[in-house]
């Protein structure tokens, strides 16, 4: 029974210490080791990638920007070029005053030259004084050049 015991206990040892001698093995072999490598090639890959693209956005919000002012700069010019004249009866305007009065939302039978004029001047039709002059046809010219 002794010799048991003891075959035993020599053989947890072994078993033991072959663990801890693998063990030391795999931290002292530089092959293993090679995952930390690849990891830092791998951070290093996702960070060049990032820049990349980040240097990818920037260039093509700049071009955005470039274009939208661009265009900007035609739609000022075709508008500065054109004159509008846009005609609407006293009848119509007082509509759309009387829309805006009760916040309401302008529908098809709203006549959005009137309604467009009567919101940009809110005071129309306030005071019997003002600048807007009416023809006999009851029709009102706006011509503005933007």
């Amino acid at each position: 029974m002794k010799a048991k015991k003891a075959k035993e206990q020599l053989l947890a040892i072994a078993l033991l210490s072959s663990v801890f001698v693998f063990f030391i093995y795999l931290k002292t072999n530089p092959e293993i080791n090679v995952s930390s490598n690849n990891q830092n090639q791998v951070n290093k890959i996702i960070n060049d990638k990032v820049q990349e693209i980040n240097h990818e956005m920037t260039n093509a919000i700049d071009e955005e920007i470039v274009t939208e002012e661009i265009m900007a700069e035609e739609n000022n010019q075709i508008t500065k070029t054109e004159e509008s004249i846009i005609l609407f009866t006293e009848r119509e305007l007082k509509r759309a005053k009387a829309y805006i009065d009760k916040d309401w939302r302008p529908d098809e039978t709203i006549n959005m030259a009137a309604w467009d004029y009567v919101s940009k001047n809110p005071s129309i039709n306030n005071s019997k004084d003002d600048n807007t002059s009416y023809s006999e046809s009851n029709q009102f010219a706006n011509t503005n050049i933007k």
